[in-house]
């Protein structure tokens, strides 16, 4: 449950984030329907948020769009939809949410959480601002999906439930034990520079690779990484993460002849000394990023997970080339941090200044897409227009970047 990162190369990357609604009305083009409940099986479309998946779903008879967060204990809601939907909680009633960092919340119980025809009642739920200004209503969390076979498809955005029983047959695929916490959140065995470590499996991180501070100093680890970057890393449900970013040469996920390997990986080495991420039997936590890249089966019954890579399996893992970043937490796309020695820095641009457009692209919500790839995607050497309005002023400025690797 590691949200993305507190500072994005551009608060439009989130290119298909979908907008509140109201707690009965699905937005256009998201079809809920009240299914056939003797269905053992459902497959229902995904929206994708960068490495973020979402769904609709019905709590309590009513809409709602979650994220999907096998690192979540249990489901989350918002405040706001809660209280739409008639969701009380105890204040003697806690639960912790995310294993690794063993955050405690409120919880209630829905009385039922439903997603295309599979429904499950009594579903434990905490009721936590957390997703709020994402868009979404919460998570589903473990709690929903602890009994299931649950297939996420990034590439073709749809998601597979299967409360049938049936052992899972994917011919072809990377069969990779897996386990579960006291929190049922599902953990990997892996290896990073050979050390042997446990990994929670998080696709609600929007993180690549996360290694925990006590794993690090046990290893010392900080020490292989020449060349690091610091810097706030991104959120979670108790707030502001530190850390730095790091290449990571090889990580294993698996064991034997059940493995795979994945190179060259941005990774952030935690300094969340304060707000979790200090497990001390686990080594770190795997998130989207690295999931994305397959198709993931997760038969949570049978411990087993099923890895079928798709097209981004080889897709290099990028770190921003402009070295500016905006806050999420703003949709006036103002620099929130300016990295030292990198391009925006040498341009000109301070902390404080609003972005107004892009190689001509004006910095609106139905520009977000091309906006997006412009910044996020260029390769090194690539000339960049930038059109700001410093804080205080009332003219425009330009400045212009050569975008290039910074790690």
């Amino acid at each position: 449950m590691r949200f993305r990162p507190a500072f994005s190369c551009f608060a439009l990357l989130a290119a298909l984030c979908v907008p509140g609604v109201s707690a009965q009305t699905a937005p256009p083009g998201i079809a809920v329907t009240t299914p056939d409940v003797t269905q053992s099986v459902t497959t229902v479309p995904l929206l994708r948020d960068g490495n973020h998946l979402t769904v609709s779903l019905l709590v309590n008879g009513k809409y709602a769009r979650f994220m999907i967060d096998t690192g979540a204990s249990v489901c989350v809601i918002t405040p706001a939809k809660a209280a739409q939907l008639d969701i009380r909680t105890d204040e003697s009633e806690k639960a912790t949410v995310n294993g690794s960092s063993k955050i405690e919340m409120l919880v209630a119980q829905a009385q039922s959480v439903r997603i295309g025809s599979v429904s499950v009642d009594d579903v434990n739920i905490a009721i936590s601002p957390v997703t709020e200004g994402m868009g979404i209503d919460g998570v589903v969390g473990m709690s929903f999906m602890k009994d299931m076979v649950v297939t996420l498809d990034y590439t073709n955005r749809r998601m597979t439930l299967d409360t049938s029983g049936k052992p899972v047959d994917l011919p072809g695929a990377t069969v990779v034990p897996i386990e579960r916490d006291e929190y049922d959140c599902p953990i990997v065995s892996g290896s990073v520079f050979g050390l042997q470590g446990r990994f929670d499996i998080d696709t609600g991180s929007f993180e690549n690779l996360i290694l925990h501070p006590p794993f690090m100093r046990k290893n010392k680890l900080q020490s292989r990484f020449p060349k690091r970057v610091a810097m706030p890393t991104g959120y979670n449900v108790s707030g502001t993460v530190y850390g730095e970013y790091v290449r990571l040469p090889l990580l294993t996920i698996g064991e034997q002849d059940h493995r795979i390997d994945i190179a060259d990986i941005l990774t952030e080495l935690s300094d969340d000394k304060k707000n979790g991420f200090t497990h001390k039997t686990l080594a770190g936590n795997i998130g989207a990023g690295i999931w994305s890249r397959f198709t993931v089966t997760f038969d949570f019954k049978r411990s087993k997970m099923y890895l079928q890579k798709n097209a981004d399996f080889n897709k290099p893992f990028s770190f921003n080339r402009t070295g500016f970043f905006v806050s999420n937490a703003s949709d006036d796309e103002v620099i929130a941090l300016i990295l030292p020695n990198s391009p925006a820095s040498e341009a000109g641009l301070v902390a404080g200044d609003q972005i107004l457009s892009v190689n001509g692209i004006a910095t609106k919500a139905e520009n977000r897409i091309p906006v997006g790839n412009a910044l996020r995607a260029s390769p090194a050497g690539t000339t960049l227009k930038i059109v700001y309005r410093r804080r205080g002023e009332t003219a425009d400025r330009t400045a212009t970047i050569i975008t290039r690797d910074l790690l």
